[in-house]
């Protein structure tokens, strides 16, 4: 726990969003939001700090709000964020700021304490914020679940020119968490029923964000991207969910195109209980893509593998029908694929392009925080925790490295075909959307150099 005057004499909690690791690339954060939309209804008062934005620690006002606050707060969505989180950590302490520094995100909650400790190691109090329990502990309030509370009233007193940045491109909306299967490569929570936001509190946070779609947004050019891990898991609360923020458009008079990820057996599921419901979800609630995790290629194509693909086929050839462009992602070349496996991938890949169907593959991880790999590859880990910059190269969008592709002639060679690729198929009448990113940790320091480049011109991967 805090000091007890800490506690007591409590007044500020200072929320900062690490710059993207390949550049700034504004992005509604929505887990800041919502900590401080939830901070701020048990009375907690909180300032937010974006580093996309052009906010540097070294500024006056900066320096000013962070001075005045008890608490310091560091956002870590994903892998590549954990080297950003690192570096502010070590620039506050440098500045002189001895205030306790939280770290939350999805991606922490992966970690066991001992492995947080170490990265953070010799940085002064920095704590492990996994969950809302032990956020609240830490402030001595109860905190009502990032369900139930509208971000809302904390997205109408953003100034004007972050209003303009989030709302000018591609968002995320925050519709639901959680997933009910438990597949190994996958590092997201996992194992559990899909929990959707409460109706009231979605509702006034859909105002409000077709109230900035219509202010500052440019409406129907750019596709909104919805949080849920499977939109045909539970197909009566997503429809719910999609009306509601329907009607929301429509009461600000804007048209948001909306897309999702979705599992092939959920959505054959979906599709058999209820046939019209794709075209319905396109025609009523402005639903133009899903994306659909696509099988990969096997070493052997068993009697199941086949199945397999033969539903995802499908299910591709239903959303296509529904008027709705169909995506897949897929992954082209695990540590372990031989030429065999990868051909087998690219095979698909034509097969998809020839169907209509946008193709998004990326090259395989087999160690990311929470997935399978990262209890059983414990040397990989261990790098990775010893150099922690290497999290960059953890990135969906990166090639192979040594950290993740330690075999250095099947790594150029798999690299080679996927990069080549990916650039055929931006060519194509449906584009790809991948942005691939080069290593930059893990590699000599000229291929270090060149790769940070590269990264810096990369446009943000949607």
């Amino acid at each position: 726990m805090l000091h007890e005057h800490i506690l007591e004499d409590f007044v500020r909690f200072a929320l900062i969003q690490p710059r993207s690791p390949w550049g700034r690339h504004p992005y509604l954060p929505n887990g800041v939001l919502s900590v401080a939309a939830r901070c701020e209804t048990a009375g907690i008062q909180t300032l937010i700090i974006d580093e996309n934005l052009g906010h540097e620690l070294e500024d006056q006002n900066i320096r000013t709000i962070l001075a005045e606050s008890d608490l310091i707060g560091i956002g870590c969505l994903a892998s590549p964020f954990i080297p950003e989180a690192r570096r502010i950590a070590k620039a506050l302490r440098t500045m002189g700021f001895n205030q306790p520094i939280l770290v939350g995100g999805e991606v922490i909650l992966r970690f066991a304490s001992e492995q947080f400790a170490r990265l953070f190691e010799n940085l002064g109090d920095v704590r492990q914020c996994p969950n809302d329990a032990a956020l609240g502990s830490i402030l001595n309030v109860t905190l009502p679940s990032m369900f139930d509370v509208s971000a809302g009233h904390v997205i109408d007193q953003l100034p004007v020119y972050a209003k303009q940045a989030y709302f000018g491109k591609e968002w995320c909306l925050f519709t639901s968490h959680g997933c009910a299967y438990a597949c190994g490569f996958c590092g997201a929570q996992k194992n559990q029923r899909q929990k959707f936001r409460d109706a009231d509190a979605f509702r006034d946070e859909a105002n409000c964000l077709a109230r900035m779609v219509s202010l500052y947004g440019r409406g129907g050019l750019y596709e909104v991207y919805c949080s849920t891990l499977d939109g045909l898991q539970n197909p009566e609360e997503t429809e719910l969910t999609l009306s509601i923020f329907k009607e929301a458009a429509r009461r600000h008079g804007v048209r948001i195109p909306l897309r999702f990820l979705a599992t092939a057996h959920c959505t054959a599921v979906a599709l058999k209980r209820d046939p019209a419901i794709l075209r319905r979800w396109h025609d009523e609630l402005d639903l133009v893509c899903i994306g659909i995790g696509a099988d990969g290629p096997g070493q052997d194509e068993t009697r199941e593998h086949k199945r397999s693909r033969q539903e995802e086929d499908r299910v591709f050839d239903a959303i296509r029908n529904a008027g709705i462009q169909p995506e897949a992602t897929m992954v082209l070349g695990l540590p372990g694929d031989g030429m065999t496996a990868v051909a087998q991938g690219l095979k698909r890949v034509s097969t998809f392009v020839r169907a209509g169907v946008r193709t998004r593959p990326f090259v395989g991880k087999e160690v990311l925080p929470g997935n399978d790999g990262w209890y059983t590859k414990r040397e990989t880990v261990e790098q990775l925790l010893e150099h922690p910059k290497r999290f960059r190269e953890l990135d969906i969008g990166c090639l192979g490295s040594p950290i993740t592709h330690p075999d250095a002639r099947n790594r150029r060679r798999l690299n080679a075909i996927y990069f080549a690729t990916v650039m055929a198929l931006k060519v194509t009448p449906l584009g790809c959307p991948t942005q691939p990113l080069l290593p930059t940790e893990s590699v000599s320091a000229p291929l270090r150099i060149l790769g940070r480049i590269w990264n810096q011109m990369m446009p943000q991967d949607r």
